[in-house]
């Protein structure tokens, strides 16, 4: 055998081989459209990490559904209450028209301070709930001060403080009330207000009257200590005046106002942790593995069809999503149409748009030829573009109505070619 056939063979052979190898590529690659391929590439570690979250929000319901058998609960075993609160009132002295004397005034917004110049009240502290006794310690004072506040800061220019009494009970029982009493004589607080600023010889700032009780209060329940320490007032605002008289005697006149700011309620809470048995929800226990098996899945197949190149484009297909890219981006400008044969240079158009689209891309008019159907046509240098509309059915006789206030017709003479004419008759003559 001649050693060039021999050459010859073996090149032959080769090209199989190559032909082989791409049609075999061909037709792996043709399993997915060029489009999904394109898309799944430029795509491919957004879905991976969306897979990813899915398999992840697969194993967490998993393990929800399946791995968590019991749960801690806190439950409350035991609470208790403490309130405490300031009762007041006052005997009147003497007789008016309106009062009896030793008649009793209880819990006003306002006395007198000529019928009941002493202001008798009381501290009571009362508890409620799981805890059968309690421990409740109790001081009152009585707080004379001058102070002045601004900008959310209070000056104290002066303060005289002294007790007005103290209590303890060490079995104070649910549901009773230990009060400590404690009375004020207004007068002689006035009479202190005045002879403390006659010594200064100043009367800065506002002059406050404050009864204040500290109180402690302690009780077990359960087994565990509990504890409430507040700080509770009762303002007297004094409006009064004394004035002496030739008589020896002292004439007494205004009003003070007693206002209450106390902590409120509080309750306090026992509680114990068990661990209780959770029921595992359906949607986990069914969901979890089928979104962790799909999340997995996913995964696994986006690796392999990248591994495998199952995603990659021959030049080919590139070059052909390139061409439809830039055809979709050139719509606008694109009429369809039939390409003319020589020598006849007709382009049939198959929408009136097209050739509206022709004539201003060119600069030229649509003419409209009056036929029956009309048709429609651009004359571009030696290129005559026509676009013939669907014929009218039988049963509608009447022409479209056109505009009189526009040309009929426009003369082959107006196109800008000058050698035009000719060619426009020919159009002119076209069945």
């Amino acid at each position: 055998m001649n050693p060039d056939d021999t050459t010859a063979a073996d090149d032959g052979s080769g090209d199989d081989r190559r032909l082989s190898a791409d049609g075999d590529r061909s037709r792996e690659t043709s399993r997915l459209a060029p489009k999904t391929r394109s898309r799944l590439s430029r795509s491919f570690t957004a879905v991976v990490v969306a897979c990813l979250l899915v398999t992840a929000a697969g194993g967490y319901l998993t393990y929800t559904g399946y791995g968590e058998t019991t749960t801690t609960e806190t439950a409350v075993v035991g609470s208790w209450e403490v309130d405490t609160g300031f009762e007041h009132g006052g005997t009147v002295r003497d007789d008016t028209a309106m009062f009896n004397a030793g008649q009793r005034m209880e819990n006003r917004p306002l006395y007198f301070s000529r019928l009941t110049p002493t202001l008798e009240g009381a501290h009571v502290v009362s508890h409620e709930g799981d805890a059968e006794t309690a421990t409740a310690t109790t001081e009152l004072r009585l707080v004379i001060r001058s102070v002045e506040t601004s900008n959310e800061e209070t000056t104290v220019y002066w303060q005289e403080s002294e007790q007005l009494a103290a209590t303890e009970a060490s079995d104070l029982r649910a549901g009773e009330h230990q009060r400590t009493a404690f009375a004020v004589d207004t007068v002689a607080v006035t009479e202190r207000i005045d002879k403390i600023q006659s010594d200064l010889g100043a009367t800065p700032g506002q002059t406050e009257v404050v009864v204040v009780a500290d109180t402690a209060v302690e009780a077990t329940i359960e087994g565990e200590r509990h504890g409430d320490e507040r700080k509770d007032r009762l303002q007297l605002s004094l409006s009064t005046s004394i004035a002496d008289q030739q008589n020896g005697t002292q004439a007494i006149s205004g009003v003070y106002r007693p206002t209450a700011s106390v902590a409120g309620p509080a309750t306090y809470e026992t509680t114990r942790s068990a661990e209780v048995p959770v029921e595992p929800s359906p949607i986990a226990e069914a969901g979890g593995p089928a979104f962790f098996v799909l999340g997995l899945l996913g995964v696994l197949v986006a690796g392999g069809l990248r591994y495998t190149g199952a995603l990659d484009l021959t030049p080919a297909e590139h070059r052909r999503l390139a061409f439809e890219t830039e055809r979709a981006d050139n719509a606008e400008w694109i009429s369809r149409g039939v390409p003319p044969t020589e020598p006849d240079r007709r382009v049939e158009l198959d929408s009136l748009e097209g050739a509206v689209g022709v004539a201003i891309d060119s600069n030229r008019r649509v003419i409209e030829v009056d036929e029956t159907p009309p048709r429609y046509v651009v004359i571009v240098d030696d290129v005559t573009y026509v676009f013939e509309p669907p014929a009218v059915p039988a049963d509608q006789t009447e022409a479209p109505q056109v505009d009189e206030s526009e040309p009929e017709a426009i003369e082959i003479g107006e196109q800008p070619a000058p050698d035009d004419e000719a060619d426009e008759e020919d159009v002119a003559d076209e069945p």
